[in-house]
Order: structure tokens, then C-alpha cells, then sequence
């Protein structure tokens, strides 16, 4: 899974990473972002939507992370091209979705190999014990496997979520929440249901072949609030590469059966070769 591969860690000593947002405004998923950077050591600058006079341009060339939490503003090709180079540098993207994603961050999650179902539709579920009468408030188990024991309860979610497939010919996207088996996607007054189940992904953890990381949401309903806040800082910080990166050290080869399994300088065809390796969590503490 994304969890296990090898990546390359953030800067050591100097100057803390930083990240910019993008937010629809101040408040509600940008507080709990920034507070979740801010416990990760992070630093982080907010940009606002939809600003008067035009909001400051957000190129990532200058930090480490971007995380893009307004799903309706579209982004100049500029700053879709700083997030390319920024994964192609081992850096980290959060993108959410939602019911009216900007057409430029959807060709962001489709770079990924992540397959949007139509246009408008909302996750619907009825398993939760707090749904309402409408079924638009969503209940889903999480499961992570860079995380497994940790006791994740239900992650509440919001409403309006677009369902997001994960398609099985990716082997770079892993799903770390999944809908419930009662979730479906539809438009609000059709019959007509689009993904349900496990198919419907809201939370897609991606990781690059140059070590880059992105984890897609499939909308800001996605975060949660506080009482999944030690899910969504798992998730944050297997991202930001806090968690889950790997290096191997210790590398052994002998030639079994010979000389005590002792390392050899020269095998011939046909030997039969033992070999070992210790893998180890990279941490910035």
C-alpha cells in the first residue's frame, strides 16, 4: 500500500517546513488544517478565496506542501503547474473535491489516475445512526493500513460529499476511508445511482514515483471535525511525509551452506544466496 514505500524526508535542522493553503476563508476546515500543521511542527500560510481585489497567486515553488481547500475556486495554469513540479520534488499536495470541484483541480485528482463519478452527485448513507430524515449526513469505519490498531471509531461526515473511485489499475492510490456498505451516490430527485459501497473513496492516499505524496478528499465534509481529528492527523501527516517513510539499512548477502553462511567475495551460478534487510521509520524527532 501507499504506507510502505520508501520517500524522501523533509528538511532536518533549520527552518521549519512550510505549507501553503488555499481556503474558501477563515475559520472551519482551514483552523482545523492549520492546527493540525501547527501540531506537526509545521508552519503554514493561508491564502482566502474569492478575496477583494483578487486573492495572491499560490505557486508551491517556495514550500513544501500545498493543500488546496476550495474546491470551487479554479486555479491558474500556473499554480497547477507549480503543484506538478512540487510532487516531482518529493513534495506534498492535499486536494479536496466537492459537489462543484473547479474543473482545474478535478484534472489535478484524474493526473493521479483517480476516477471521478458524474458530475453532482452526493454521497448518500443511511448506517449512521445520526442520519437525518434526508440521509445526507454520512457515517464510515476508517481503515488505514500505515495505521492499523489505532481503534478508529465512525468518521462523521458532512454532507455533499462527491464520491471518488479509486480504479484498481492504479497501484500508486490507496483508499484509507471507504464508503460504508449502505453509502450510493446520486442527484438529489433521480434514480438513477452512481458508485456505492467500497467503490466510493473518500479519503485517496497517492504517492508518486518521485516520492511525492498527495491525498485527495473527496470534500471538505471529509475532515471531520473533532472527534476525528487523530484519523485526520494521521492521514496529514502520512502526507506530509511525517509518517510512513522508510529506509533500509543493514543490507546483508551470504552464500547459504557456505563457511558458516559467511559473505563471500565472488558467487558462481547456481549458489544458492541468502539475503537480509532492516527497514526503519524515518522520524524528525
Amino acid at each position: 500500500g501507499a504506507g510502505m514505500r520508501a520517500g524522501v524526508p523533509p528538511p532536518a535542522g533549520g527552518a521549519a517546513p512550510r505549507a501553503v493553503v488555499l481556503a474558501e476563508g477563515r475559520g472551519g476546515a482551514a483552523d482545523l488544517i492549520v492546527r493540525d500543521l501547527e501540531a506537526l511542527g509545521w508552519g503554514a500560510e493561508v491564502r482566502e478565496a474569492g478575496a477583494p481585489g483578487g486573492r495572491e497567486e499560490v505557486v508551491a515553488d517556495a514550500y513544501d506542501a500545498l493543500i488546496l481547500l476550495a474546491p470551487r475556486e479554479e486555479l491558474d495554469p500556473r499554480e497547477v503547474e507549480s503543484a506538478r513540479r512540487l510532487l516531482a520534488r518529493g513534495g506534498s499536495l492535499l486536494l479536496a473535491l466537492g459537489p462543484r470541484a473547479a474543473n482545474s483541480t478535478v484534472e489535478l485528482a484524474k493526473g493521479f489516475g483517480l476516477n471521478l463519478d458524474t458530475p453532482g452527485r452526493e454521497v448518500h448513507d443511511f448506517s449512521s445512526p445520526r442520519s437525518s430524515a434526508d440521509g445526507r449526513s454520512f457515517s464510515s469505519d476508517a481503515f488505514a493500513g500505515f495505521a492499523a490498531g489505532r481503534g478508529y471509531g465512525p468518521v462523521e461526515l458532512a454532507p455533499g460529499v462527491v464520491p471518488v473511485m479509486v480504479p484498481t489499475r492504479s497501484e500508486l492510490a490507496s483508499a484509507l476511508l471507504r464508503g460504508s456498505p449502505a453509502a450510493f451516490g446520486a442527484r438529489p430527485g433521480e434514480r438513477d445511482l452512481g458508485a456505492s459501497g467500497g467503490g466510493i473513496a473518500l479519503v485517496t492516499a497517492v504517492e508518486t514515483r518521485s516520492a511525492g505524496r498527495a491525498v485527495v478528499l473527496a470534500g471538505l465534509g471529509a475532515l471531520g471535525g473533532r472527534e476525528s481529528q487523530q484519523f485526520r492527523r494521521d492521514v496529514l501527516a502520512w502526507g506530509l511525509r511525517e509518517r510512513g517513510v522508510l529506509r533500509a539499512v543493514e543490507a546483508r548477502h551470504w552464500k547459504v551452506g557456505g563457511f558458516g553462511d559467511r559473505a563471500g567475495g565472488m558467487y558462481r551460478i547456481k549458489d544458492e544466496l541468502g539475503f537480509a534487510v532492516r527497514l526503519e521509520e524515518w522520524r524528525r524527532d
